[in-house]
């Protein structure tokens, strides 16, 4: 595989900068009194992709295996951070879950996508495992944290009739189950 960048211009950035208008524009005809905060934004957006530019453009330059093994738990382990904080209700070790579940998650399916459907050589390519990986970390970070956010929430709003469950004997996981598969299809949603 060949390393092909995209340069963008400032005639680019200028095609760009029309939705901005618009947007402002608009904005401004409606009275809605949010002009400054988009241009803050917009500079701000333009800031960080700039930066993240020059990031990305070192990344891809790597030629070694474990640099991106590293950069890829880097990743993970962000990724699992922010999961964590968005969390409303403390769960018992949800950092290291959450790591695990994604660590799990994007070995699989990284790997596969890879090495079965790309046939990336080799395995490590920056250009293929960077924005795979991040796809996956993303969807698989919101996927996780509905999940547990709608789960604790469904518990919250449960209570008793899992407590009525659990004092006649049922098994917790059957006494949740409900909880669950609420969660769970509320997190698919999304997603399908």
């Amino acid at each position: 595989m060949q390393n092909h960048f995209y340069v963008i211009t400032w005639p680019d950035v200028l095609v760009s900068l029309v939705f901005i208008a618009v947007t402002f524009g608009v904005m401004r005809y409606w009275k809605i009194g949010l002009e400054k905060t988009l241009l803050i934004g917009t500079a701000r957006t333009f800031i960080q992709l700039t930066l993240m530019g020059f990031i990305l453009s070192f990344i891809f330059k790597q030629e070694h295996w474990y640099f991106m093994v590293g950069l890829l738990v880097l990743m993970i382990l962000i990724a699992s951070y922010e999961g964590y904080h968005r969390q409303k209700l403390p769960i018992p070790y949800y950092y290291l879950i959450l790591t695990g579940s994604l660590g799990v998650t994007v070995v699989i399916v990284l790997g596969t996508i890879l090495k079965f459907i790309m046939d990336v050589q080799p395995w490590f390519y920056p250009f293929a495992m960077i924005p795979i990986a991040g796809m996956i970390i993303g969807n698989g970070l919101n996927s996780m944290t509905l999940t547990a956010n709608r789960f604790i929430a469904e518990m919250k709003h449960r209570e008793n009739e899992i407590e009525t469950l659990l004092s006649l004997g049922a098994p917790v996981r059957i006494a949740v189950h409900n909880c669950l598969v609420e969660a769970i299809r509320a997190a698919l949603i999304p997603n399908i």
